[in-house]
């Protein structure tokens, strides 16, 4: 496990214990829901991520949504 990654489930545990009046002996169980927030929020971070990058400045849209033809007018030739 990479230290960032540790420090950000210690941060959360901690946070979590606090949360829940700092009881004594549950620091395995807050580890693991920490672990396991921090786990679901990389993973949405990578979908978000992954979701823009699909559409940006370089993508072609004019292809994926073509100009819809304008209507004519009365008048108009």
């Amino acid at each position: 496990m990479d230290l960032g990654r540790e420090d950000a489930i210690r941060l959360k545990a901690y946070e979590i214990w606090e949360n829940e009046g700092r009881p004594d002996g549950r620091a395995e169980e807050h580890w693991v829901q920490a672990s396991r927030e921090i786990e679901f929020h990389d993973e949405l971070s990578e979908t978000a991520a992954d979701a823009i990058g699909t559409v940006g400045p370089e993508a072609d849209l004019a292809e994926e949504f073509p100009a819809r033809p304008r209507r004519r007018t009365q008048g108009q030739g």
